[in-house]
C-alpha cells in the first residue's frame, strides 16, 4: 500500500514486522525518545538504507517475512520508497525484504542511535544499593533485569503507551496473578504453597483499594 510520488512528497508505505524486529525497535525507540514506533522505522529506513547500500548487500542477514507478521503503515519521503524499490530491484528480492532487512540488521542503526547506545553502555551504573529507593505505602523498590519474548516487550510497551512505564504494567500483572493465588487457582498447573498464598494476600491488601473490585470485596 503505497502512493506514487517524487521528490520531498511523503507517500505511505506498509511495513511487514515480525514480533523480533518490533521489539527491538521498540527499545531503540525508547533509547532515542522517539514519540513512536513510526519515527523510529522513519529514521531506520532514511538512514539505514544507506549503511545498507554503502555495505553492500553480501554483507546484510536477508530478513525472511514470518507468515505471523504484522502491518504497520509509516509515512516516508517518496525519495526513500524509490530507492527501496530501485534496491529491490538490483538485489533481487521483495521491497518487503528489503525494508525487514533494512529495520532488523544491526549494521544499518543509524549513526545516532550507535552514538546513543555507547553513550548508554558507557554510563550505566551496576546496578546495587545505591539504586534501592524506598516509596511509602511500598516499602523498598529494587532495581531488576530479566528477558521477555519479544512479542511480550511488545505488549507491555503497548500498554503502557504514554501514560505508564513498564514496571506499572509488569507490577500490574503480578498483582494479577496473586489475585489468582489468593482465589485458590493453580498456577500453571499447580496449586501454590501455604507461603506464596499468604504472600499473595498481603500483596493485594498492600495494593489497595485501586486494585480491588466489587466482585473481589470478600476476600
Amino acid at each position: 500500500m503505497d502512493s506514487k510520488g517524487g521528490g520531498d512528497k511523503q507517500v505511505q508505505l506498509s511495513v511487514r514486522l515480525d514480533d523480533e524486529t518490533m521489539a527491538a525497535l521498540h527499545q531503540e525507540g525508547e533509547l532515542m525518545g522517539d514519540c513512536d514506533i513510526e519515527q523510529t522505522v522513519q529514521r531506520r529506513l532514511a538512514e539505514g538504507l544507506l549503511m545498507a547500500i554503502v555495505m553492500g548487500a553480501k554483507e546484510l542477514v536477508w530478513r525472511p517475512i514470518h507468515r505471523d507478521s504484522g502491518t504497520l503503515v509509516v509515512s516516508v519521503p517518496a525519495a526513500v520508497r524509490d530507492e527501496l524499490d530501485h534496491c529491490a530491484e538490483t538485489w533481487g528480492y521483495d521491497r518487503d525484504v528489503v525494508v525487514a532487512t533494512v529495520l532488523s540488521n544491526s549494521i544499518c542503526k543509524p549513526m545516532a542511535v550507535v552514538a546513543r547506545e555507547g553513550r548508554s553502555y558507557a554510563v550505566s551504573p551496576v546496578m546495587g544499593a545505591s539504586q534501592i529507593r524506598r516509596e511509602p505505602g511500598r516499602g523498598n523498590i529494587y532495581p531488576v533485569q530479566f528477558f521477555l519474548p519479544g512479542y511480550q516487550l511488545v505488549f507491555v510497551r503497548m500498554l503502557a503507551g504514554a501514560f505508564f512505564d513498564k514496571a506499572a504494567i509488569i507490577e500490574e500483572a503480578l498483582l494479577a496473578l496473586a489475585k489468582q493465588v489468593v482465589r485458590g487457582d493453580p498456577v500453571r498447573g499447580m496449586p501454590a504453597a501455604e507461603d506464596a498464598q499468604a504472600f499473595a494476600r498481603r500483596m493485594v491488601t498492600l495494593a489497595g483499594p485501586r486494585f480491588t473490585s466489587a466482585g473481589e470485596a470478600a476476600w
